[in-house]
């Protein structure tokens, strides 16, 4: 999922026109490049007639053309034509669509078509210049601008673009030979082409071997080096969930975290951020996340995570896990063990006192005895608690200001979606209540980056942690379900976008005569008929600004 902030662009017709044109029409494709000729081709053939109308036509001609005259009269009232006539001169703008839909009377009138800036230049035509607009936001905030816009719109379309990992493999003709070679190159494995065509799983392979292709290792989307270096913070964090929640088996070259369906999708987005391809599997009412891997797996028992931690992890296991771990990273590790095992609580003593209390749970002396130290250097005082109970050592405190002081430190390299979000949501939301601090973590981009949302308006203003957790986390399952659709169940992406959100980021085009975009921003900016939406607001808002530093005047209210 990429997150992705709002953003206007100005984009300037310039001398050539139907490279405007063929621009503002990929986008409809999320096409950034392509054959501009080939494009307008192609509109033209298929009459896909509306894309000209960003193109725009600037004409200056005076009265003494009595046929000039004849036409204005004829159409002045169409869509795309606009004209304003003073001291004997027709200023005239008409959009690319009309020129198409009236070629007879556009003939006629190319004859007085001026250079953009020349109309620009003078008083009338400089407040009858149409701009084009390129607009990054959510399909929501697309739906308010594009309910008070003229039908000058380019919007990318859901319908056909890919937001799974790859090309659906229904749209592979798989009765061909190359069919069946194009969906495997893609990503699409052996056993889903054989599931979806009927060919058998043998046939495909034999398809693939005679022409040449070599058949990859179903594990060849994990990142193998994943733990040759701790160098982030994810990955930090996640060696501390594995030390706890997680476990290896040697002989399956398995890596797997069990989390409980309520909380699994925040292991599910560090586990693919950091290894890539994940296999999720039911567990009663938790999930097991796995992957395959002999290189990590390996690398894991050398930094010392050992298969069956809980009886075999030993001092010397934990010393070569810390040594693997650069300081700067320590608080995410540590914040990965307590999202494993560790718990902050609130309760009410015997008299009535709020109470609290912190621990954190680990297998081994050694590793107790690094979190106390780390602990004892940060709270600068020696209050820290270690009990031994049920081969578990407890890493406890109980001061008010012992476990804000360790909060601060332990979510100091945190980001959004990477903890245990009822934990981080409790522990942040007491750390912001009881300190002057407030807490702005960024929020990452991770699993499939043609997944795109624009963040909204409240996000950045937001305090409460568990709101942003809740929300950040239903896109990610609107993500995952969306190519659980596409990729397992074969649904068309026109049908399988049904489940995407409505701050799925899109990207419009709009043109628009100075007036219209004046119309617009009293809607969208102003507020003259009511409340403007606050995402509606900001993308008004950039428009505002660049035709403002063009030389626009517009109210301050």
């Amino acid at each position: 999922m990429k997150i992705i902030e709002p953003k206007v662009e100005l984009w300037k017709q310039g001398d050539d026109a139907k490279a405007h044109v063929a621009r503002c029409a990929r986008v409809c494709y999320d096409r950034t490049s392509g054959n501009d000729e080939a494009t307008i081709k192609r509109l033209i053939n298929d009459e896909h007639w509306s894309m000209f109308r960003h193109e725009t036509y600037y004409m200056i001609a005076n009265d003494s053309d009595k046929t000039l005259e004849t036409i204005i009269i004829n159409y002045a009232n169409t869509i795309g034509f606009s004209y304003h006539y003073e001291k004997h001169v027709y200023y005239i703008t008409v959009n690319g669509n009309w020129a198409l839909d009236h070629k007879v009377p556009f003939e006629y009138l190319s004859k007085y078509i001026v250079p953009i800036e020349d109309f620009r230049n003078t008083e009338i035509g400089f407040h009858m210049m149409r701009y084009t607009f390129c607009v990054d936001t959510q399909i929501s905030t697309s739906r308010e601008l594009n309910r008070v816009s003229p039908n000058s719109i380019t919007e990318m379309s859901t319908r056909y673009i890919g937001f799974s990992d790859k090309q659906p493999i229904y749209e592979y003709d798989l009765h061909t030979e190359q069919g069946i070679i194009d969906a495997y190159l893609a990503g699409h494995s052996i056993n889903k082409i054989d599931k979806y065509s009927g060919i058998s799983h043998n046939k495909i392979r034999d398809i693939l071997v005679d022409n040449n292709i070599t058949i990859r290792n179903t594990a060849s989307m994990v990142n193998h080096d994943a733990f040759k270096n701790i160098n982030s913070h994810e990955k930090a964090y996640l060696l501390g969930l594995i030390e706890t929640d997680g476990n290896i088996r040697l002989s399956h070259n398995e890596i797997n975290i069990t989390q409980h369906k309520d909380y699994y999708l925040y292991i599910k987005a560090i586990m693919s951020y950091v290894l890539g391809s994940i296999n999720e599997t039911n567990d009663r009412n938790c999930k097991k996340l796995y992957c395959f891997s002999n290189e990590a797996v390996n690398d894991l028992i050398n930094i010392g995570i050992v298969e069956n931690k809980t009886y075999k992890q030993t001092d010397e296991d934990s010393i070569k896990l810390i040594n693997a771990i650069p300081k700067e990273f320590y608080p995410s590790f540590i914040r990965g063990i307590f999202d494993g095992d560790g718990c902050i609580g609130f309760y009410k003593d015997k008299k009535g006192y709020d109470n609290m209390h912190f621990y954190i749970a680990v297998h081994t002396n050694k590793l107790a005895s690094f979190i106390e130290n780390i602990i004892k250097t940060v709270i600068n005082k020696d209050s820290v608690r270690i009990t031994y109970r049920n081969g578990l050592y407890y890493i406890s405190l109980h001061s008010k200001r012992d476990i804000i002081a360790f909060g601060n430190y332990m979510y100091s390299g945190f980001s959004y979606p990477f903890g245990h979000p009822d934990k981080t949501a409790r522990y942040i939301n007491f750390l912001q209540s009881n300190t002057n601090i407030s807490y702005n973590f960024p929020i990452n981009n991770f699993g499939d980056d043609k997944f795109k949302i624009c963040i909204p308006h409240w996000i950045s203003k937001c305090t409460n942690v568990g709101a942003i957790f809740t929300y950040i986390l239903s896109m990610y399952a609107s993500e995952e379900t969306y190519k659980t659709l596409i990729n397992d169940y074969y649904l068309h992406r026109q049908d399988a976008r049904g489940v995407l959100p409505l701050d799925t980021a899109t990207r419009c085009v709009y043109t628009y005569s100075i007036n219209e975009w004046r119309h617009i921003l009293d809607l969208r900016y102003y507020g003259t008929t009511g409340i403007p939406h606050p995402n509606a607001k900001i993308i008004a808002g950039m428009i505002r600004n660049n035709l403002m530093e063009l030389g626009y005047d517009f109210r301050d209210l």
